[in-house]
């Protein structure tokens, strides 16, 4: 309570709390004991025992005989309440995705980078801010949600490896001039060989290589 201070008027029995050095607003009071519990809520005298300062706003609190109450932002935040980042919901125990409440011990919802999405299936999993099947039905890339998952990997993608060399045949890549399949070497080291494959059937396109 450095910020505020009580001056008594000579001749009237009014006491002053002012917050802010004076700057701020001031209320009187007709004795001492009125002045407990009194505190600054920014440049405002306020009870704090019968309210709560929630960013520079006071709120009365729901039982003055329980401190249970909590600020959300500058709202109340009662026990069955759930507070979002500054937002109040009437739900209890919720979880919080963004300014958004859900129950995470349901599988319904899905919490994908702030974004709350209903999932359709158990397999459901997030592919950046969505939802997508996990993989049955879509394919996620780079964060990005591509459908036809089964179409992808066989008509874009058909792939075999064969003594050292990776065949990849595409509707407009499989065939050369006269024909003939296109093959290009690749490492012999199995590691980096499978991580190529495997990049290749996650996103359905061509490996790229970042060494």
């Amino acid at each position: 309570l450095s910020n505020w201070f009580v001056s008594t008027l000579k001749c009237i029995s009014v006491i002053t709390a002012c917050c802010g050095g004076g700057a701020g607003s001031c209320q009187t009071y007709s004795t001492a004991d009125n002045l407990t519990g009194i505190a600054c809520c920014d440049l405002t005298p306020f009870n704090s025992i019968t309210h709560l300062c929630c960013d520079g706003n006071y709120r009365k609190r729901s039982d003055p005989s329980m401190y249970v109450d909590k600020c959300c932002g500058k709202n109340l935040l009662v026990p069955n309440q759930t507070c979002c980042n500054g937002t109040v919901h009437n739900v209890v125990n919720g979880d919080c995705c963004g300014t958004a409440v859900y129950s995470a011990s349901e599988s319904t919802y899905l919490c994908c980078e702030g974004n709350l999405s209903r999932t359709i299936s158990p397999t459901d999993k997030c592919c950046g801010p969505m939802a997508f099947d996990g993989g049955v039905q879509e394919i996620c890339c780079g964060g990005k949600v591509r459908g036809d998952a089964v179409g992808l990997k066989q008509n874009k993608l058909k792939i075999k490896i064969s003594a050292g060399f990776l065949y990849i045949a595409s509707p407009d890549e499989s065939k050369g001039r006269n024909g003939s399949t296109r093959k290009g070497n690749v490492e012999h080291d199995s590691n980096k060989l499978g991580e190529s494959v495997s990049r290749m059937k996650t996103c359905g396109g061509p490996a790229t290589n970042n060494d």
